[in-house]
C-alpha cells in the first residue's frame, strides 16, 4: 500500500507539473507555435524507443526477479546505451530533413539540437526502470517526478528571460532531463551502482529479454504516438498543437492506472504461484477501473472550461477530441493492466502480438478517417483502437493464462476486505 501511495503522490506531481508546463508553452507559442514542438519532442522519442530494443523494461523484470546483480544491469545497459545511442542520432541526422520539409526551416535547425534528447531520455528511462524494478521506490519516484517538475521550471525561466520561442523551450526539456541524469548518477553512486564491467550473461539476459518485449513496447508507443506522427506529417503544425493539448488534458484520467502500472508489474512478478499472479493482476485491474471511470465522467464535464480557461480561447475547437481521447483512456488503461501482467508472466510475446494488431488497426483506421475528419478522425480511430486491443487481451487472458473475466473485473469478498484492511482503518 505504501508502495501505491507514494507512485500515487508523484503521478499526482507530475501531472500538475505537466498541466503547468503545457499550460505555459500553449500560451507563449499558441497553436502553431504549441504544435512546432510536439513535432520537435515526438520525432527523437519515436527513435528512442524503436533503438532501446525493450532494455528498459528488461532491466526493470530483472530487477524484480533478482536474476542478475543490480550492479551488472545498470552497468551492461548503460553499455547497451552507449553502442546504441550514436546511431540513433545518425538516423535522426539522415531522416530529419524529409520530416520536417513542411516546417519552416528554424524548426528544422532546433529539432537538430534536439537530438541530444535521445541520449539524455533513455539514460534516465534505464536509472528509472533499475530503481523501479528493485522497488527503490523513493528514488524511482523522485527522478520521473523532477523531470516534468524540472521542465515546468524550465519553460517559466525562459518565458520569463524573454525566450518564449520553440528553441527555448526545447533547451529547458534537454536542461530538465540532463538535471535528472547527473541526479540519478548520483543516486547509483551512493549505492555502489554506478561503475563497473559489462556482464556478458547480463547482457544476454537483457537482449533475450528485451527482444520479446520489444514488440509490445514499440506498438504501445506507436499506438499512443502514430495519430500525432501522421498529424504531423499531413496536417501541419496548428492541427498537431490542437491535437497535442487535446491529449494532455485527457491524459488525466490515465492518472490511476499509470500509478498502478508502475507498481503492479514487479508486484506481480513477485508472486510465486500462477493463482497469486492472477488474484493480484485481477486486484489491480478492478481497483483501476472503478475509480477510473468516475473521474473520467468528471474530467469530460469540466473539459470545455480547462481549455478556455488555461490554454485558450483559441484552443476550443479541441473539446471534442478531449471527450473522445479520454473515453479513449478507459480501454486503454485495461491494456496497460494487461500488458504488465503479461510481462510478469513471463509471456511478452502476446503483449507484443497485440499491440502489432493494434498497430495495424490504428494505421488503417487513420488513413481512411485522418483525410476525411482531420483530428477527430484521429481521435476516433485510437478509441476504436484501443477498444478493439482491450478485448483480445481479455481474451488472451482466458485463453493463454487461464485468468476468467469473473476474477479481472467483478468484485469479491476478499477485494472488499483487503480495501477495508487497506484503507477504512488507516483513516
Amino acid at each position: 500500500m505504501r508502495a501505491l501511495s507514494l507512485s500515487a503522490i508523484a503521478s499526482i506531481i507530475i501531472q500538475l507539473a505537466n498541466i503547468v508546463s503545457g499550460v505555459l508553452v500553449a500560451r507563449m507559442l499558441g497553436p502553431e507555435g504549441r504544435g512546432e514542438l510536439a513535432a520537435v519532442f515526438l520525432w527523437p522519442l519515436i527513435i528512442a524507443t524503436v533503438g532501446r530494443l525493450g532494455i528498459n523494461e528488461a532491466v526493470t523484470y530483472f530487477a524484480a526477479a533478482g536474476r542478475f546483480s543490480l550492479r551488472g544491469l545498470q552497468v551492461t545497459s548503460m553499455a547497451f546505451l552507449a553502442v546504441m545511442c550514436p546511431i540513433m542520432v545518425a538516423a535522426g541526422l539522415l531522416l530529419y530533413p524529409a520530416i520536417f520539409s513542411g516546417y519552416r526551416a528554424e524548426v528544422l535547425s532546433i529539432a537538430l539540437v534536439f537530438l541530444a534528447f535521445i541520449p539524455l531520455n533513455l539514460v534516465t528511462v534505464c536509472q528509472q526502470s533499475l530503481f523501479r524494478g528493485a522497488m527503490m521506490l523513493v528514488e524511482f519516484n523522485l527522478l520521473r517526478t523532477l523531470v516534468h517538475i524540472n521542465f515546468a521550471l524550465g519553460v517559466l525561466l525562459v518565458w520569463w528571460l524573454g525566450n518564449a520561442t520553440v528553441m527555448g523551450a526545447a533547451l529547458a526539456m534537454l536542461a530538465a532531463n540532463g538535471s535528472v541524469v547527473v541526479l540519478g548518477a548520483l543516486m547509483l553512486a551512493r549505492r555502489g551502482l554506478l561503475l563497473g564491467r559489462p556482464e556478458r550473461a547480463t547482457a544476454k539476459g537483457l537482449l533475450v529479454y528485451g527482444a520479446k518485449v520489444h514488440f509490445g513496447d514499440l506498438g504501445r508507443f506507436t499506438s499512443d504516438r502514430l495519430g500525432q506522427a501522421m498529424i504531423s506529417l499531413m496536417l501541419g503544425a496548428t492541427q498537431l498543437g490542437l491535437y497535442t493539448v487535446a491529449t494532455t488534458i485527457s491524459r488525466g484520467s490515465l492518472l490511476l492506472a499509470e500509478t498502478a502500472v508502475l507498481v503492479a508489474l514487479p508486484r506481480i512478478a513477485g508472486q510465486q504461484t500462477q493463482a497469486g499472479k492472477a488474484a493480484m493482476l485481477g486486484a489491480y485491474m478492478k481497483g483501476m477501473l472503478v475509480l477510473t471511470l468516475p473521474g473520467s465522467l468528471v474530467l469530460i464535464a469540466i473539459a470545455p472550461w480547462v481549455l478556455e480557461t488555461l490554454f485558450g480561447a483559441e484552443f476550443l475547437p479541441a473539446a471534442g477530441i478531449v471527450n473522445l481521447l479520454i473515453l479513449g483512456n478507459i480501454p486503454l488503461a485495461g491494456k496497460m493492466l494487461f500488458a504488465a501482467g503479461f510481462l510478469a508472466h513471463d509471456r511478452a510475446i502476446l503483449v507484443g502480438k497485440a499491440e502489432m494488431i493494434a498497430v495495424a488497426v490504428l494505421a488503417g483506421l487513420l488513413a481512411v478517417l485522418l483525410p476525411a475528419m482531420g483530428i477527430f478522425g484521429a481521435a476516433l480511430a485510437v478509441f476504436i483502437t484501443n477498444m478493439v486491443g482491450f478485448g483480445l487481451l481479455v481474451y488472451w487472458a482466458r485463453r493463454e493464462l487461464g485468468i476468467g473475466v469473473a476474477s479481472l473485473f467483478l468484485p469479491t469478498r476478499g477485494d472488499v476486505d483487503w480495501v477495508y484492511r487497506a484503507l477504512l482503518r488507516r483513516a
